[in-house]
């Protein structure tokens, strides 16, 4: 329903000013006050990236993983360095270099300036993350109105907008340093191109210049996440069968994909001697179970692909036990999938919605290919891109069967009453939450906290940056935290002993050596200890030693893993510990020479 007259204008007015207002108050309370940095493994890895990308060095990572040493030592014929193996053949590149530019704006490139104080626990650059993420939100948040007012009215468009401010799993992600932001952004430009070239389609105009544009998008959000390319294959299928002429602009996707693609191919090739690079083993993920195994192991892993048919149907499957999480618990977007069933007048509008399931269902195969854990922040959701149009799509079916009731016809009033039941029911838990976090942090009753366990930014700035020097290496648990909070470059603990040695001689003919060892509370406080004996099998003790420090706090705290027998020979390497103590529970630095030295 579209509002008409001065008094209608001044009140459509009103209605945005205060829809900004919040907007922008949701980010200053997100950004300054329930702020507790970083929280995403993958965040932090794009954000250090970023750095270095800042400072000239292009997309060469602080984290080294012994999968990535092994590839490139099989493509060099064992000729390539650690250096050769820290370039970025795992994360896409765009998110890392568009954050890289900001970064070099607030020359962040500089560590020693943005270096925590005393008392701080929140890292600043932290800050500059999210909020680089949030104005993406925003951004992604005009397209989607922009889209769904063209595709159906501002009522059903602003009513999605106000679902995505209020959807806690946008600023959730918005938070965690991982860019489905940006990707949020880039899919709703890509659909609204796409959407365009469907208009154009019906009405019998030119359908080039927008189906050309919507591959462009398409191709930039296959750069900034692997995954999102099964987004863009089905796309490629939803165009070559909708846009006329026929197939022409399927192929046009495919070919501007291709060619998107092929500057990162041969990155992938130079630093592995494969098309898909490091990126490659998070199949393990999907078909395995762990990826962690496949990126910690220097030595090969066979992959068992029987059954790979039945377990990748069962993977899709699974994934709708917790489609309503995935979609944010917007209340409106599964109610997508009824819409399937509905007649929609107008053919462009019915046709985009099976564009859209295509591209969906691509996805979910995709996720369950490469994996996807039973979590909302999982680094490969793409589920959530989806929520904000197929809840247009499902606030458009509530409006036709609202319409056909007798009472909104007798009581004016009621006549958007679906639309404000279901913001409702989507962001109470939301907006019951968020504010009491925030009057008990202005308050002070609760203090301003990182999220540890098991990451505790300053800890690593403070100990580990002035302890390890700009050419040695620390091998830890958490390489990522270590190579974004103390810039240093971190080695992923291997699998075995064995591997963890190879690698040290390795580093010290390189005359980068490694001369510590850190363990934290991902090995040893945040999964089940079963799990951990699995993960960590050779180095059990060592993930002990935390909780022995913990149990003997009150007098001096102690370590096990010295009566280790089979650590015998780590112990001569590093015959030093520093138990680094935060809140409840230590971080323990076993080192070459002594702590403060």
């Amino acid at each position: 329903m579209k509002l008409s007259g001065s008094g209608g204008s001044a009140a459509s007015l009103i209605l945005r000013v205060v829809f900004f207002v919040v907007l922008l108050s949701l980010a200053v309370v997100h950004v300054k006050l329930v702020f507790r940095g970083l929280s995403s493994s993958h965040g932090m890895e794009h954000a250090s990236l970023a750095r270095e990308v800042a400072r000239g060095n292009g997309l060469q990572s602080k984290v080294l993983k012994p999968a990535a040493i092994r590839l490139n030592q099989k493509k060099t014929d064992a000729r390539g360095t650690l250096a050769d193996a820290s370039l970025n053949t795992y994360h896409s590149p765009l998110y890392p270099l568009l954050l890289g530019a900001v970064f070099r704006g607030v020359e962040a490139d500089n560590f020693d300036k943005w270096r925590m104080g005393t008392n701080e626990y929140i890292y600043e650059l932290d800050r500059v993350v999210t909020t680089f993420s949030i104005i993406c939100f925003f951004l992604a948040i005009g397209v989607v109105y922009l889209l769904l007012s063209r595709i159906f009215d501002g009522k059903i468009a602003g009513a999605t907008a106000i679902l995505m401010m209020l959807c806690e799993l946008f600023w959730d992600m918005s938070m965690s340093g991982l860019p489905q932001m940006l990707m949020l952004l880039l899919f709703s430009s890509a659909c609204y191109f796409a959407y365009r070239a469907f208009e154009a389609t019906y009405e019998g105009r030119i359908t080039i210049v927008h189906a050309l544009l919507a591959a462009i998008f398409f191709s930039l959000l296959c750069l900034t996440h692997w995954l999102a390319v099964w987004i863009a294959l089905g796309y490629a299928i939803a165009a070559a069968i909708f846009i006329r002429p026929r197939g022409v602009a399927g192929l046009i996707a495919l070919i501007i994909l291709a060619g998107s693609l092929v500057y990162p191919i041969l990155q992938n090739l130079k630093g592995t001697g494969n098309v898909g690079g490091v990126a490659l083993l998070v199949i393990y993920e999907g078909l395995a179970g762990s990826e962690e195994y496949a990126m910690r192991s220097l030595g090969e892993i066979g992959l068992n692909l029987r059954d790979l048919l039945i377990q990748l149907i069962r993977s899709t499957i699974a994934q709708t036990e917790d489609l309503y999480s995935y979609f944010g618990a917007i209340a409106a977007a599964p109610i997508f999938f009824i819409s399937l069933f509905h007649s929609f007048k107008r053919p462009a509008i019915a046709s985009f919605r099976w564009a859209i399931l295509i591209m969906w269902i691509s996805a979910s195969l995709g996720m369950a290919f490469f994996g996807l854990k039973e979590n909302e922040l999982d680094p490969n959701q793409l589920h959530l891109l989806f929520a904000p149009l197929m809840a247009g799509y499902g606030l458009a079916m509530l409006s036709v069967l609202w319409a056909r009731l007798d009472l909104p016809a007798t009581v004016p009033f009621l006549t958007s009453a679906h639309l404000m039941i279901v913001i409702l029911v989507s962001s109470t838990p939301f907006l019951l939450r968020l504010p009491k976090d925030a009057l008990d942090i202005l308050s002070g009753t609760k203090s301003e906290q990182p999220n540890y366990p098991p990451y505790a930014p300053s800890i690593l700035d403070e100990k580990l940056a002035d302890f390890i020097g700009p050419n040695e290496i620390v091998a830890s648990d958490q390489p990522w935290a270590v190579a974004w909070y103390a810039d240093r470059t971190a080695l992923w603990l291997p699998l075995r002993l064995s591997e963890l040695e190879e690698i040290e001689n390795m580093a010290e003919s390189e005359e980068t050596p490694i001369v510590a060892v850190l363990t934290s509370p991902i090995s040893s406080g945040t999964r089940p200890l079963v799990e951990s004996s699995r993960y960590y099998n050779d180095y059990l003790s060592l993930m002990l030693d935390g909780w022995a420090a913990v149990a003997t706090r009150t007098a001096n705290p102690r370590i096990v893993s010295n009566q280790d027998r089979k650590l015998k020979r780590f112990f001569s390497r590093y015959p030093h510990q520093e138990i680094l103590s935060f809140r409840t529970s230590p971080l323990i630095l076993y080192t070459s020479r002594r702590p403060g030295t």
